[in-house]
């Protein structure tokens, strides 16, 4: 049994974060939800799984929302006074387009080892840390949660 981040990721991002890990090593996701990455930094350090369950809400046109992917949280970097990232290579090249330009954020949340599980996690076999029974099946993202997982 292990600590996890679950966090979500819109579908639509998907194939570009995968690229952008093989090339850069990491691939850095955006975030408001500062609190728990630093509680993750302060209590567990870098190397912490974490479990990725694709959204639909933009999109979903290689059916990602169905699957899951991981990764391991290395760092988190707080954003730049525009919202950005300081270092724009190590975000999915779909976030830069001048067309759709990124929502600034406070903040950016870096994995490395970004793939596909080969098992999909259901949401059922987690359960939030403090919490005693699991999340439901329909649980809905709010934004990324520590969890506990048996299978870690």
């Amino acid at each position: 049994m292990g600590v996890a981040i679950l966090a979500p990721v819109p579908a639509v991002i998907i194939d570009s974060a995968l690229e952008t890990c093989t090339c850069e090593g990491v691939v850095a996701f955006g975030t408001n939800a500062f609190e728990v990455f630093h509680q993750v930094e302060e209590e567990y350090g870098t190397g912490i799984p974490v479990i990725i369950k694709p959204t639909p809400r933009h999109g979903d046109p290689r059916g990602y929302a169905r699957m899951t992917f991981s990764g391991l949280f290395e760092r988190f970097t707080k954003a730049d006074r525009q919202g950005l990232h300081p270092e724009p290579a190590k975000r999915p090249a779909v976030t830069l387009s001048p067309e759709d330009p990124d929502t600034p954020v406070y903040g950016f949340w870096e994995i490395s080892n970004f793939q596909l599980m080969s098992n999909r996690v259901s949401l059922g076999s987690l359960r939030a840390i403090g919490q005693k029974t699991p999340l439901p099946a329909t649980y809905k993202f709010q934004g990324p949660l520590l969890v506990v997982a048996d299978f870690l």
